[in-house]
């Protein structure tokens, strides 16, 4: 083969593992609502209020629903609040600003939580029914984060 053929075989290949790549982290290859596992939904409950904007030990609830919000910093996952409580219902709000590609496949097993999050539906419920360091992370283990769970 000559070496001009090589070199466009070459170029070619770059070029398509730099769609690809650029396809999955403009999350465009994901904007259809796939698995969505839930437990614990309270979509009636008030919903107003921000939660704990200082993330202290006593976590504040709206009501019955305790408020939070998840972005994506430096590669992680990140809540805020960091501390809920236990056996109060949550509303979590995700920052679709931060979190694309593989990222929006957001997964808690302890909670039995799956969501692929979108602009359009970037809201997961769930009740915490244990407490200690809960563990997420995306559905290809990439994304990762923590927050806690108190009694």
């Amino acid at each position: 083969m000559e070496k001009s053929t090589k070199y466009i075989i070459w170029i070619g290949a770059i070029i398509v593992i730099g769609l690809i790549v650029f396809f999955f982290t403009t999350g465009i290859f994901g904007t259809a609502n796939t698995v969505s596992s839930q437990i614990g939904n309270n979509a009636n409950n008030n919903l107003a209020g921000s939660g704990n904007q200082n993330n202290q030990a006593n976590p504040q609830a709206t009501g019955e629903v305790q408020q939070m919000t998840l972005k994506v910093v430096r590669g992680n996952y990140v809540t805020d609040p960091t501390t809920i409580k236990k056996g109060i219902p949550v509303r979590m709000t995700v920052d679709m600003t931060t979190v694309v590609g593989c990222s929006q496949d957001i997964v808690i097993p302890a909670f039995n939580v799956r969501k692929y999050v979108t602009t359009a539906d970037n809201i997961i419920e769930f009740t915490p029914t244990k407490s200690g360091v809960i563990n997420m992370m995306c559905s290809m283990n990439m994304y990762r984060g923590t927050f806690t769970v108190i009694d």
